[in-house]
């Protein structure tokens, strides 16, 4: 992401620009987060899309946001960028919370309660505890200068989570 800042900011004869919004986005993005001794990592499974529901795997930079946030993506362990999973894949995933970014879905439009009215997911922690958030999918699922939105966003889900786990 960093080079493609960088090759664009060259390209448009801004370099400097492009290595100040680089050191930004590094400070934001690279800054390691105060995870707290005993702190419970919570289980954030974001959703792309909702039917199928599609989430991120390891090769998502979702994954790295909420590992260096002190969250757990549930797919980390599968090497992929995204896959549809079913309600039984969900139930076994457990999140503790779901961030709706679904693609292509202007934010104004995306509507927890197709998340909260799934007759399936209706034991997952998150459901059961509220905890369906909305993220507009530009700050999570494009590598670029919004994603230091996207990192705010889960910063916040990850610390209200944890605060509520360990509680």
């Amino acid at each position: 992401m960093y080079a493609d800042i960088r090759l664009i900011a060259e390209r448009l004869e801004v370099k400097e620009r492009g290595e100040t919004l680089i050191g930004e986005m590094r400070r934001e993005l690279e800054s390691p987060a105060d995870l707290g001794a005993a702190r419970a990592k919570p289980r954030v499974l974001v959703e792309w899309w909702p039917k199928p529901v599609i989430v991120p795997g390891r090769d998502s930079w979702v994954n790295q946001l909420l590992d260096a946030l002190g969250g757990v993506n549930p797919l980390a362990d599968r090497a992929l960028k995204s896959q549809p999973i079913t309600d039984d894949e969900a139930l076994e995933l457990r999140p503790d919370a779901i961030v709706i970014a679904w693609c292509g879905v202007p934010f104004p439009k995306y509507r927890p309660d197709v998340v909260y009215r799934r007759p399936a997911w209706q034991s997952l922690p998150a459901l059961e505890r509220r905890r369906v958030y909305c993220v507009p999918e530009a700050f999570l699922g494009r590598p670029g200068p919004r994603l230091v939105e996207g990192h705010r966003a889960l910063r916040r889900i990850v610390e209200d989570c944890a605060s509520d786990l360990t509680r």
